[in-house]
């Protein structure tokens, strides 16, 4: 059944205002419908607003510049498979400025395959313009693995704790990576702790984690260190008592070598950008200091710039930080033209509405990146 105007404002945008007419709207939900499914949509039943009609308007200028033969979307590639499985949100970087490209007259390709020093590579983008061209790769950062280890550090520990007949607070900063063997000597380090009558107390393993112990009515211990830190909480109520475990993992010095090491995908003889999202690990503005000057070392001359890019999730509105790294000491600097391009599109797309309409049950436990 096709889409019609009523349907899309009220189920789709919720009433919020949007940048695109009627006609456009209903062009686009039955262009995607037509190509991807009604199933497509079934899979967004909980998350409407601007963000997920702006992505279907940015899909369908895809799918119609594909037949133009201006867009050259593989259908075996990663974004398409993305795409097609509902899982856009792993791709709307990529998707959105695809779009703007398009909307500009450029002519964008899929994962291009190039082949540097014998090796196939498949960056994200290649865009062309006035028979010039240059490539773009993103790194999207998956906490899948480090969400992980939080869960399974809390798991443990909490387990420990149960057995603290006190009201007790534990926080935990891991220097390092954590395994298996690890967290049983963190549990011993907690459990002898937290026995010590008098708190607060601070420990250091050895540069594997910091532990600090301290009672409900007593000051947090100020801790010196300001990288950016992937943070899960618990609070286990038994016997009258309450235990608070706090877990941190820090990150930042592996992140700037993933962002940079993203270079080797992209070509020796053009201009490339890469394209890092940050929404899920933080400090947006303490990366682009770090990078402002790792950049002009010889070593990335291949990298004419870094886009970094950072969403701000809310109750109802996405809020889009970015900045923009300009390596002076690039082979193939990047055309203000597309400098340009690159600043208006994430100005014009800093904030968007969005409402979720799945109600979820509360827990004691959280997850908050910072």
């Amino acid at each position: 059944m096709p889409f019609e105007w009523n349907q899309i404002n009220s189920n789709w945008l919720l009433n919020l205002p949007n940048q695109y007419s009627k006609s456009e709207l209903i062009h686009a939900f039955n262009l995607i419908e037509q190509e991807l499914g009604i199933a497509f949509f079934e899979s967004y039943d909980y998350f409407r607003g601007q963000y997920v009609v702006k992505l279907i308007m940015d899909l369908s200028k895809i799918f119609k510049e594909q037949k133009n033969m201006k867009m050259f979307l593989p259908l075996n590639g990663e974004i398409y498979r993305n795409i097609k499985n509902n899982n856009i949100m792993k791709s709307d970087n990529v998707i959105g400025l695809s779009a703007e490209f398009l909307d500009n007259d450029f002519i964008v390709e899929s994962e291009p395959v190039i082949i540097i020093n014998d090796i196939e590579k498949r960056p994200d983008l290649k865009i062309i313009y006035n028979n010039e061209s240059f490539y773009l790769e993103e790194l999207k950062y998956d906490i899948s693995d480090r969400q992980h280890e939080l869960f399974f550090i809390l798991n443990e520990i909490s387990k420990v704790l149960k057995v603290i007949k006190r009201n007790i607070k534990v926080e935990i900063i891991t220097l390092t990576e954590i395994n298996e063997n690890n967290v049983e000597l963190i549990k011993e380090s907690v459990k002898k702790q937290c026995l010590i009558s008098d708190q607060p107390q601070i420990m250091e393993i050895s540069d594997l984690v910091t532990i600090m112990t301290y009672e409900n009515n007593q000051k947090k211990i100020p801790i010196p260190d300001v990288r950016p830190a992937l943070c899960q909480s618990n609070l286990i109520v038994e016997e009258g008592y309450e235990r608070h475990l706090d877990v941190k993992i820090l990150f930042i010095d592996s992140r700037i070598k993933n962002i940079l090491d993203k270079k080797d995908q992209l070509s020796p003889n053009n201009p490339n950008i890469i394209l890092a999202d940050l929404s899920m690990a933080g400090n947006i503005e303490r990366i682009n200091k770090i990078l402002s000057e790792i950049i002009l070392q010889k070593e990335h001359n291949r990298v004419s710039a870094i886009l970094l890019l950072q969403k701000h999730f809310y109750i109802r509105e996405i809020q889009i930080e970015y900045k923009i790294v300009i390596n002076r000491n690039a082979l193939y600097p990047i055309p203000l033209q597309v400098q340009h391009l690159l600043i208006n599109y994430f100005e014009n797309n800093s904030s968007l509405l969005i409402r979720n309409i799945r109600s979820r049950a509360r827990t004691h436990r959280q997850s908050t990146p910072i």
